[in-house]
Order: C-alpha cells, then structure tokens, then sequence
C-alpha cells in the first residue's frame, strides 16, 4: 500500500470535500451523515485528524486503524492504568490465555457501554472483543484486542483485530459443522437472527460492511450458507463480496435473501418487523447465487418482459440521457460559444439552435482553460440572467485555490466525483456534465495510445452509469478528425464537428476568409435517428445591447406540416388516421395539417384517398433536408 495520505484517508472514509490545507470526510467514529471529519498533514507528513462532531482525538485514530487507514507509526496504545510493562513495545496475541481476567471495559472507554460482544475462535478461545457505543447522535463500535507487554502480562488496546479478520461465532461453526450457516452483517443482528432461527448457525464479521473482503472465510468450505444484507445499497454489495468468495473457495451453496420493498433504509433483523413480516418465509425463499456472468443472461422473452422505461432525449432525437457525447473543432472556432450555448439551453429547457429541449436539467461545466473574467464575460453575452440550474466549475479558481484537475489521474476523478456527489446529497445532481477540454483538463499522455487512455475512458462510462450525460469538448486533429486514438469515439453515442465553411480553402486565404465564430455544425456520429435538420451554418453576432446571438443559415424552420409532409413521402399512409397515431394528434389535428399541405400544393389525393407526393412538395422537403435528394423512395433511416 502507497503511503496514506490525507487526501486518500479522506477519499477511502467517503463524502470528501476540500477544507483549507487538508479535507473533511466522514468520521469513522460515530454514524457520519455529512462529512464531519478535518484530516490534514504537517510540513513533515504528520497526520492531524478532529471530528466536528466532538469525538475524541483517540476514538477517530482507533477507528481509523480498524479500517487500516492509520500509518502504523502514528499508532497510539491504550492500556489499562498501572498495568505492568506499560509503555513498553507489545506483541499481538492470536488469542487470550484462559487464566487471563476480563479487561475493565469501562476504564478503556469514555461513553456508555450498550453492548460487548465476544469474538472466539474454533477452541473457544478469546480473540477480542467489539464494544458498542452510545454516542449522542447514534452510536459507534471499538475493537478491543490483546497484546503482550515485555514483561509478559497481556494488556488490551482499542485496536483492530490482525486481518484476515475473525468471525464473529468460528466456535460454534466449529461445534456444530454439519447446520446451515447464516450470514448478516452486524453483532447485533446475529444475536436477534439466533433468537429467530434456532436450526441454524449465524455468524457476521467486524468492522461492517467496507471489511467483507478482509474476511478469511475458508471455515465455510463445503457448507450450506445463506446471506442476509441490510437494506441498503452497501450492505448488499457487502454480501455480494461474500458470495463470491464463498462461490470461489467452494461452498456447497450460497443462497442470498431478496428483502421485500418498502423497508427502512439500513434495516436489519435487530430491527423492529413491519407487520405482516415474516422471516422464515423470506429465508425460505432466499435465491441460489451464481457468481458466474451467467446470472445476467436474459433470454429472447426476458429482455423483451423488462420493465425498462423509453430512452428520453436531454436534446432533439440524438443526445440522450446517459450518454457520452464529443463536439470536436479545430482551435479558434468557436467551441466554446457553442457549448455554452448548448449548456445553457439545456439549463433553461428552452430551444438549442433549431432543436428542441424538452425539458431543464441542471447542468456543470467544468473549464479547462479560460480566465475567469473572459468566462464571466462570455456567460453575460450569452445569457445575461442565467438560471441558477447551471454551474461552472472554473479552472482559474482551481489554480488559485486548490489545483488543478486532471482527468487521466484516478486521484483527481475522485475529486470530480466527490464534487458531484456533494451536489447528490444537496438534490443539485447535474443531469448534464461539460468538460470544456480534453487538452486541457486530461493531460499527459498519449493522445494517439488507446491503452493509455483507458482510465479516464473508465471513468466517463462510470458517469454515465450513475445517470449523468456528459460532453467532452475537443480539438481535431490535421486530419479534421477528433485528436488523438480512435477508441475515444468508439463509446461516443454523439459526435459533432464544427469546421470552418471555408475549410477547402487553403493558407492565407482560409485564414482571412474565416470570421470569427463562423462554422458549420454536422453530425458525424449518431446512435439513432439522424438529426433534423443534419447541418447547419452558424455565424455568431454580436448585437447593439451587448449580447450574442447565433445566425443560423441555411436551415428553414422545420413545421410539424414539414414533418408530415416528410412522413407522407416515405411512408405514403393511405389515410389520415395513419398520421394521427403517428404523431400523436387526433385525427381532426391529421386532417387539418393534411389541409395546409393540399392549400400550399405540397400533396394531392389520387384513388382510395391515398396521399401522393407533388414536385412542390419534394422541393419544399429537399430544401430542408437535402439528404432526402433522390432517396424518397427508400424506407426511413433504421436506429442504430
């Protein structure tokens, strides 16, 4: 293990935060809902910790060391007061003698004692103890393990149990080696499943649920078990762990429970049932669990039962939510204008360009390179009022105040993902994240190396599986390409490019010709639908009041009788009910939109009422989607 850092004790305890020199995290101590925690370093790599939360200097660094984030130098040893050879190095005992007395609990602790529990190995033997707490606002657990003074005397010191860790009943495994076992996470809830389930041995592990892979859980070869998490999201990953050990090592079954919805998050059999609970009955029912891929096979009829809800759409018909999209530019175009215009429509739910937004999402923007007065500057000539449902993250207030970010560092995606996490706890979850770019902001290695891209290509999926779209903005190469290794686009469902309208042109004259943030805008990758329109040529102007807008040419404005008329002319429907399912007007809406294309000649009726194409009509469809030139005979574009 690398050396234990403030910042990566912080990270490992969960909810970081920056605070001055060090960081805030949650405290190990007590039961932390918010980081409550201050860990930072001296000039000479000492650690300072202090819970806000008034835990004491002691019991943070105990707890820091059963989680094994506290360097072994700054170990401090607790000892009952005038034992023999106090003060003197100790070795740890693997288990206690018999004739040993009791340690005093209460002369170790300075909180009420609730409970003791005594961990035992397969000889009955003491190997330590786990004190539970009372604190004021919940509660919190001490190992409490034996070590040998030089002068041979055993004394007890608030410190974590040797890994791998004990297990919390190995004695009566050991007694009884032919009863099914069960598994649940917690002391507490091991005494309350034994008054529950007397057939069966129920055991558990210390330090919960961040300590089920430090378990040696060999003792459980060949056996019947069954899993019982907590009801949250960490006590099931915790058995997740569990199940695949004992599926590795070779227990005979592994079963896990599926608790009904409904239950109090963090709900364990210590906790009151609700009524019409029955545990037997959920025990009973408990699921064989395979550790293979195969648990996630679906047949043909599975996939198609899911209850998966449609794929919306953050813009138009081509960027969804949850995704990865790329715009791609050479420098001085104008990417930036046109991502913050993009960020803020979205932030509003007001049109981007010619497509629709359906509706606002909170959106960060994180830059890379941009002062913060031309950031300031360039937000008012956009928007003068912006919503406060987006937020930047500028790069100059990251030099100034703490450092700056790159992405290709798993170091510095904890800082972004902790960041993001914050806004979670806050409900300002960005649904939309802008990484304004790549150059910038992932920097240092070889933009043309596939293998050495794949950590920051990791962390963008894991944003997108956690509910966020992002949007990577970066520069094309000579080849008017996106820069660099080709497998960054692979897991792009949208790319665009912004290319200059002159880009034939070349030397000088592309280079006096071009204006300013002057480009076309085109799609070169969509999963799905092809954009409409598919181009656009976009001029930015600036206007008397000081503001910005965009020139858009060469893109009409698209009717919904423009969508019909298209709709006429690649499906020919031969009635206007046909139109209305379709679209999802009634038929009277069908009929009158049918009307405006007959008044403006776009369509005429032939036999059987069928709805036929005229000259004007395809002229009026080439004329904002070109594509269609020649093509109307063909079937619409499948989705890929």
């Amino acid at each position: 293990m690398s050396r234990l850092s403030a910042y990566r004790i912080a990270n490992e305890l969960g909810n970081v935060e920056k605070a001055g020199k060090g960081w805030k995290a949650r405290c190990p101590a007590h039961e932390d809902t918010k980081p409550s925690l201050s860990i930072s370093e001296t000039s000479d790599g000492k650690l300072l910790v202090h819970c806000h939360a008034g835990c004491s200097q002691e019991a943070v660094v105990d707890a820091l060391k059963a989680q094994n984030l506290w360097p072994s130098h700054a170990e401090m040893s607790f000892i009952p007061a005038g034992a023999k050879g106090a003060g003197l190095e100790r070795d740890r005992l693997a288990s206690v003698p018999s004739e040993t007395p009791a340690p005093e609990f209460d002369s170790l602790v300075k909180r009420p004692i609730e409970a003791i529990y005594t961990y035992r190995d397969d000889q009955d033997d003491i190997v330590g103890y786990v004190l539970r707490l009372k604190e004021e606002d919940g509660k919190s657990f001490r190992p409490l393990t034996p070590w040998q003074a030089r002068g041979g005397d055993v004394v007890w010191k608030l410190k974590g149990f040797a890994q791998p860790l004990p297990i919390y009943g190995a004695e009566l495994l050991a007694r009884d080696p032919a009863s099914r076992v069960l598994i649940v996470e917690g002391e507490k809830a091991v005494d309350a499943a034994r008054a529950l389930f007397d057939d069966l041995v129920v055991i558990t592990w210390p330090g919960g649920s961040s300590s089920a892979d430090k378990v040696d859980w060999e003792v459980l070869r060949a056996r019947d078990v069954t899993l019982w998490p907590d009801a949250d999201e960490p006590g099931i990953k915790a058995m997740n762990v569990v199940s695949t050990a004992l599926s590795t090592l070779g227990a005979k079954t592994v079963r896990i429970v599926e608790l009904p919805d409904g239950l109090p998050k963090g709900w364990d059999l210590a906790d009151e049932a609700p009524e019409g609970f029955s545990a037997r009955d959920i025990l009973n029912a408990a699921k064989p669990v395979d550790p293979t891929l195969a648990r996630l096979f679906l047949s043909g009829p599975e996939l198609l039962d899911l209850d998966i809800p449609p794929q919306e759409f953050i813009i138009g018909t081509f960027m969804p939510t949850h995704s990865l999209s790329m715009v791609f530019a050479e420098r001085g175009i104008g990417k930036t204008w046109f991502c913050m215009t993009l960020a803020l429509a979205v932030a509003r739910g007001t049109p981007f360009l010619e497509y629709e937004v359906p509706e606002a999402r909170r959106v960060l923007y994180v830059d890379g390179e941009m002062a913060l007065a031309e950031l300031q500057e360039r937000l008012r000539m956009l928007e003068p009022s912006p919503p406060d449902t987006i937020e930047f993250l500028p790069s100059e207030l990251l030099y100034r105040e703490d450092r700056p970010l790159n992405l290709h560092e798993e170091e510095d995606q904890a800082r972004l993902l902790a960041a993001i996490q914050r806004r979670e706890m806050q409900a300002r979850a960005p649904e939309v994240i802008v990484i304004d770019n790549l150059s910038s902001l992932a920097r240092g290695v070889d933009e043309n190396s596939n293998s050495e891209l794949d950590k920051l290509l990791q962390f963008l999926i894991g944003l997108r599986h956690r509910g966020h779209s992002v949007l990577l903005v970066h520069h094309a190469g000579k080849n008017k390409t996106q820069r660099g290794a080709s497998r960054r686009e692979d897991f792009l469902n949208l790319s665009i490019e912004l290319r200059r309208p002159d880009d034939k042109l070349k030397g000088e004259t592309a280079s006096v010709k071009h204006d300013g943030a002057h480009f076309v805008m085109e799609f070169s990758k969509v999963r799905g639908r092809p954009p409409r329109p598919s181009r656009l040529d976009l001029k930015l102007r600036e206007t008397r009041g000081g503001k910005v807008e965009w020139l858009i040419e060469n893109a009409p404005v698209v009717t919904k009788a423009d969508e019909v008329l298209r709709f006429i002319a690649e499906r020919k429907p031969r009635y206007q009910s046909e139109i209305a399912k379709h679209f999802g007007v009634n038929v009277s809406r069908a009929s009158q939109i049918c009307t405006e294309l007959r008044a403006s000649a776009f369509i005429e009726e032939s036999g059987r009422r069928k709805l036929n194409l005229t000259q004007t009509g395809y002229d009026r469809l080439v004329a904002i989607w070109p594509e269609l030139a020649g093509k109307l005979d063909w079937q619409d574009e499948i989705p890929f």
